[in-house]
């Protein structure tokens, strides 16, 4: 879930963009406060779709003010003040952000793995300081198993995409009422699919030349041809119409600004993102 989740800034009024970069703000302040100032520098944007659903479902009330932080220290920046919700985001994201570490540390090899070596005590840390077990339990139960099909060379996209759904379900449904968890379960169910399936059509090639594990080179696939590009295309396209229906769970319209931004991701951001399987051109936007 990291530089998926993201809306299209155009197309949403300025004021629905301003609350937008103020939530993230209120995360990255949260994240400082509870998880450490330096694990504040692993949140991406992402954070904010998973902040939105649960604080539309937790009923809460978004009071916003000037704050200054250290990338800005000449000028004030709107921000979402601190609440239940954003507390719970920037720990989880801690957890999170910390789960990716350990992934990207048993899949690279050699010089690539020397980043890593900085990053994994603050990450460590991090989610030591954000004190959820259950939470990190959770997210090793999944990395075991996704590790466990890598080295059997699954060869099942869906068998992969489930691992990312159930993980990014418990994240988004931890802790709320017993009769909203279902909603963000769902929501958090199908955008980890989504993000899984996308981010494996679009390091095929770089896998195959990595000699990495993908599951759709596992299957078969040496190239993503137009055959298997109207495939994943398809298939992705379904996730993002449960992930509609999802939304429509949501009390959208009490929380206008909240979503009309969460419609954008699903509807226009993310449909973007995966572009380049109809579009002619690889991820990185050359033409093939």
């Amino acid at each position: 879930m990291f530089g998926y989740v993201k809306p299209v800034p155009a197309e949403l009024l300025v004021r629905e963009y301003d609350f937008y970069r103020a939530v993230y703000c209120g995360i990255c302040r949260c994240m400082r406060r509870y998880t450490g100032r330096l694990s504040a520098l692993s949140l991406t944007y992402d954070s904010v779709f998973c902040a939105l659903v649960r604080m539309m479902l937790s009923d809460e009330s978004c009071r916003s003010g000037r704050c200054r932080c250290a990338l800005h220290p000449c000028r004030g920046k709107h921000c979402v003040q601190e609440n239940p919700t954003l507390v719970y985001t920037a720990r989880a994201f801690a957890v999170l952000a910390y789960g990716k570490y350990c992934d990207e540390r048993a899949d690279r090899r050699g010089l690539s793995r020397i980043p890593l070596w900085f990053a994994g005590p603050v990450l460590r840390h991090a989610a030591r300081r954000a004190a959820m077990p259950e939470l990190l339990t959770g997210m090793q139960e999944e990395l075991h198993r996704l590790h466990r099909l890598e080295a059997e060379n699954c060869a099942s996209v869906d068998c992969v995409a489930d691992c990312s759904g159930r993980l990014l379900s418990r994240f988004f449904s931890q802790d709320l009422p017993a009769g909203k968890q279902k909603i963000a379960s769902d929501i958090g169910f199908h955008l980890g699919r989504f993000i899984a399936v996308a981010d494996a059509a679009e390091d095929l090639e770089a896998d195959i030349r990595q000699s990495n594990y993908n599951p759709l080179h596992a299957a078969g696939n040496t190239e993503l041809n137009e055959n298997l590009r109207a495939r994943l295309h398809a298939s992705l396209t379904m996730e993002l119409s449960m992930l509609e229906e999802g939304l429509q769970c949501l009390p959208l319209a009490q929380y206008a600004a909240a979503g009309n931004i969460l419609k954008n991701i699903v509807c226009l951001g993310l449909p973007e993102r995966i572009r380049f399987l109809v579009s002619g051109k690889d991820p990185q936007g050359e033409t093939i």
